[in-house]
């Protein structure tokens, strides 16, 4: 018997991250693994978390606003890999927080 909807759905909590927020075991696929290994060296040498997911997605084909780079970013969101940046300006710039996670997974 499962105790919620979430395991009914095959999702498995883990500890909380630094961010207080639970990951998901959550498989991404290639493409978004892809964008997510790009913003982890657009962050390698810098002292702060902080990335700008414009760039590396346009470097693959995907335009920032389009149904394709919010779904990516949404799935590595949901992963526990990114954060959103909490001022609502800096997120419409495509500015995200790359967890300890988002920087692990990058070199998987």
């Amino acid at each position: 018997m499962w105790h919620n909807r979430r395991e009914r759905a095959g999702f498995v909590d883990t500890p909380p991250t630094r961010h207080g927020l639970y990951a998901l075991d959550l498989v991404v696929d290639e493409r978004t693994h892809e964008l997510l290994r790009r913003l982890r060296e657009q962050q390698r040498g810098k002292t702060g978390r902080m990335v700008q997911a414009g760039d590396p997605a346009r470097g693959m084909g995907i335009e920032s606003g389009y149904p394709e780079y919010e779904r990516r970013l949404a799935d590595l969101v949901k992963a526990g890999y990114l954060v959103p940046n909490p001022n609502h300006t800096m997120l419409e710039y495509g500015y995200y927080e790359i967890t300890d996670e988002g920087i692990v997974a990058a070199a998987e």
